[in-house]
């Protein structure tokens, strides 16, 4: 299958590298972030690392494991093959952390680790033609693909639209006919709504990195010969963005399109979000410097003042050599960073 995507948009800002793929429509279809160039982060998709096996899990069919970084992480095994508790092992991530859920991983080859994991070079690889996409550094474009991915609500091109809601036991999405005005009997246009949702439902699953069971609602009418169409664009769509598996069944008899589909990196909600649905400290941080760069750029001899909660600034110190080297390096020193209570978190000029 040709891949749809046609380019790839970079913003390499303080603390943090962002990338999206477009495909020839400028839709975004997939992203990527580094943070603080993966200082005190999460083990990644396709890392590999150093570990000790903590305790077998024989229900569970495998072993949960202590990382070098001490995180935690399960390894499925068939077979302990003479393992024992305690004993090191190479290990590299199948499937990232997510919300409840240990990172998984496998056993690594012999050489695998050898070179200094390269996050970037990863993501491209998982790209159908990532190698050969052009990369152009665009903030803006970047930045808007960010903000849309973390919408709840997407608008079709010709109206309708569908509203995707993740749960403990899956990733539950409905299809609105709001807006949508087509031509024909009630079946084609129902037929019609359900192909365009289903391939946006598509997109947006692998544009956040969201994986698991997945269920489309899916607007009636639907016939057998409609139900294979909506199933086919489906999965055709998500194969042409995302390697990862997908297995997908007809949404007959009850209007419901079901897809199993591996997980792969930490989903983009849970990189943003606490588990209450805020924004967490870091992610404001990341704002906060965005925004003050952005500033800074525009007017080249102000210089600015960042001052932020508790929180924010506990974020902050907690990689405030690297982020204070990025400020003198790309803004000449022009923004400070305090945390001064008795004003409200923002940018003043000073």
């Amino acid at each position: 299958m040709v891949s749809p995507l046609a380019k790839i948009y970079t913003h390499d800002g303080i603390g943090s590298f962002r990338a999206a793929a477009f495909d020839s429509e400028r839709r975004a279809c997939r992203l990527f972030e580094l943070r603080w160039c993966g200082l005190n982060q999460a083990l990644r998709l396709g890392e590999t690392m150093s570990a000790r096996i903590r305790s077998f899990a024989n229900r569970q069919g495998g072993a949960f494991l202590e990382l070098e970084t001490g995180q935690e992480a399960f390894l499925a095994l068939k077979a302990r093959d003479g393992m024992t508790e305690g004993q090191a092992v190479r290990v590299t991530c199948v499937a990232a952390h997510r919300s409840g859920k240990l990172a998984r991983v496998k056993l690594a080859q012999a050489d695998a680790g050898v070179e200094p994991f390269d996050a970037f070079a990863v993501w491209l690889a998982s790209l159908p033609n990532g190698a050969h996409l052009p990369q152009i550094a665009d903030a803006e474009q970047v930045r808007f693909a960010f903000e849309a991915a973390l919408s709840d609500t997407v608008t079709l091109p010709k109206g309708g639209q569908i509203h995707i809601e993740p749960t403990r036991a899956a990733i539950a999405i409905d299809v609105d006919s709001a807006g949508y005005v087509g031509k024909g009997s009630a079946g084609a246009r129902a037929l019609w709504l359900n192909k365009q949702a289903a391939e946006e439902a598509a997109r947006q699953i692998a544009l956040r990195d969201l994986g698991g069971a997945v269920i489309v609602d899916c607007i009636s009418p639907i016939n057998r010969g409609g139900a294979d169409q909506i199933k086919a664009h489906f999965q055709a769509a998500f194969q042409a963005l995302s390697m990862r598996t997908v297995r997908t069944a007809s949404p007959l008899p009850f209007g419901l399109l079901q897809a199993a589909i591996s997980w792969g990196a930490t989903p983009l909600a849970d990189i943003y979000f606490d588990s209450a649905g805020n924004m967490t400290a870091e992610t404001r941080l990341l704002d906060w410097l965005d925004q003050a760069e952005r500033e800074a750029l525009s007017s080249p001899t102000v210089f600015l003042n960042l001052n932020l909660c508790v929180e924010t600034h506990a974020a902050y110190l907690d990689f405030k050599a690297m982020c204070d080297r990025q400020i003198q390096a790309r803004l000449s020193g022009r923004l400070t960073i305090t945390n001064n209570g008795d004003e409200p978190e923002g940018i003043k000029r000073r």
